[in-house]
């Protein structure tokens, strides 16, 4: 926001301004309130200021204010692939291991319907959740008598190598096509089938399938070369030379 205060006709701040956003603030699908509708006004000043708005997805483009298309860029989230992580050996390579990192919402990314669903089973298996949302993760633990284990928050890296451990990991999807979690690329980055969940419209049967170990029905993220950070630099970089 201060970059808004300081660019002015005779003050550029830089040669192209490219403002990236991940998430969209007036437009977005996931929250669980809305901002004051004056907070419109703020977005339409910020965008008029810069040369340029990049967004990650095709889809996020409907989620910002019609007048500023011409200036909207689908960039990808660039992700190192390069880095280093240790594989090791599951603990128990009888027990189906699998595991979710990251935000959780009521009604939303809500993993109530699947928690529910796996502890009706009588099977044995290891659910790990790495979330602050943990009031969403808690009411399950004392049922689950240790199929579903709370995890703390841990470094990126860290994070990676203990998923890569794991038999498969869970997305909980966001609604709508505006955002797109970046835990699928980690997902890719380390190689792993993904089990997608929809809330309110949970698949049991690829969910059996999962825990028997039938990855067929795995969600698949295309194109993974796009998301390299090599190649995201080279995109913005491209936009300077324009």
């Amino acid at each position: 926001m201060g970059s808004c205060f300081k660019k002015k006709q005779k003050n550029k701040i830089a040669k192209v301004w490219i403002a990236d956003c991940g998430d969209p603030f007036m437009g977005q699908e996931n929250d669980t309130f809305k901002y004051p509708f004056y907070f419109k006004y703020v977005e339409k000043w910020f965008m008029k200021k810069t040369d340029f708005v990049s967004v990650p997805t095709v889809g996020a483009i409907s989620a910002y204010y019609p007048e500023f298309k011409d200036k909207i860029k689908v960039i990808p989230q660039g992700f190192d692939f390069n880095f280093y992580f240790k594989t090791e050996d599951k603990h128990n390579d009888n027990v189906p291991t699998f595991g979710y990192a990251g935000t959780l919402i009521r009604g939303r990314r809500d993993p109530k319907e699947f928690i529910a669903y796996i502890l009706s089973l009588k099977t044995d298996f290891i659910f790990y959740v790495y979330t602050k949302n943990t009031d969403l993760i808690e009411p399950f633990l004392q049922q689950s008598k240790g199929r579903v284990i709370l995890k703390s928050l841990v470094p990126r890296e860290k994070l990676l190598q203990e998923l890569s451990q794991l038999d498969f990991v869970v997305n909980f999807e966001n609604v709508g096509n505006k955002q797109t979690p970046s835990k699928l690329i980690d997902y890719v980055i380390i190689n792993k089938p993904i089990l997608s969940i929809k809330t309110g419209n949970l698949n049991i049967d690829i969910i059996n399938e999962f825990l028997a170990g039938n990855y067929n029905n795995k969600f698949i993220v295309n194109n993974h070369d796009q998301y390299r950070i090599e190649n995201v630099c080279k995109q913005f970089l491209n936009l300077v030379k324009d």
